[in-house]
């Protein structure tokens, strides 16, 4: 499923209707945001100048969409429940963002490390016969943990190719999450948050369920900080020598003739 995403036009019955959704004359959110610089490459517009309405016009058009593909979900959940497939079907639905509405200043996605952007949905129906907890999950747990998830419930065992993951059926608490967009980067452990990006102080929040991240002040929790910088050093070094090795295969694709 594409939706949602930009460009926000969702079908006619999934549209309210009303005041809020005429305050746009689309729902393209990147020709509204888009400009060109002096160079003639394109930017993204921190400050678009959308008045209120045109915003909550964006915001009813995307909550459209999420209605319109829930609905869309639900039927391919409810055909699995009415030709008896559930017991013997995985289903694993996420996503890979969240969006932004002008909060902070930024729109759109790929903007930052904040909940806004990264925490998305994470729902598994695996049916009667197969085990692990039911019910939700409430510690942090990552995307990276998909596959050996899967990979648990199909009983194949690879664990050593996935070394950051962690399976779904067997959550662990204490766990240290790593993501990285750079010139950012971020480490998470329970209720706390390292943010770091390039030319900024680290910064430490703590996150509540439902809530934003509200910032602590500096040397608040300096043994906290001190685990979560050590986790992002860490997590870049290892991304760098994961580049290292995507470049040296280059030249083994072009070999076999994979690359032009």
């Amino acid at each position: 499923y594409f939706d949602p995403h930009d460009p926000y036009d969702p079908p006619l019955g999934y549209r309210t209707g009303g005041e809020g959704e005429r305050g746009v004359a689309s729902g393209d959110i990147r020709s509204l945001l888009m400009r060109r610089s002096s160079t003639g490459g394109a930017l993204w517009e921190r400050d678009p100048g959308l008045t209120p309405q045109q915003v909550a016009a964006l915001v009813s058009r995307y909550e459209g969409e999420i209605r319109f593909v829930d609905d869309e979900v639900g039927r391919l959940l409810d055909h699995l429940d009415e030709a008896g497939l559930a017991s013997r079907t995985i289903t694993m639905l996420t996503s890979d963002h969240g969006e932004r509405f002008g909060e902070d200043g930024r729109w759109g996605h790929c903007q930052t490390l904040h909940r806004r952007e990264i925490e998305v949905p994470l729902l598994l129906r695996a049916g009667d016969n197969h085990p692990g907890p039911r019910g939700v999950i409430d510690t942090p747990v990552s995307t990276l943990d998909i596959v050996p998830t899967l990979l648990e419930l199909l009983r194949v065992s690879a664990p050593s190719a996935f070394p950051d993951g962690r399976s779904l059926l067997r959550p662990e608490s204490g766990r240290v999450l790593f993501a990285a967009w750079p010139p950012a980067w971020m480490a998470r452990e329970g209720e706390h948050k390292l943010y770091v990006e390039k030319g900024e102080a680290p910064a430490l929040y703590r996150v509540a369920p439902g809530h934003d991240e509200a910032l602590l002040p500096p040397g608040a929790e300096p043994e906290i900080e001190a685990r979560l910088k050590s986790a992002i050093a860490e997590g870049a070094s290892r991304l760098r020598r994961a580049r290292e090795q995507n470049r040296s295969l280059v030249p083994r694709l072009r070999a076999l003739g994979y690359l032009e």
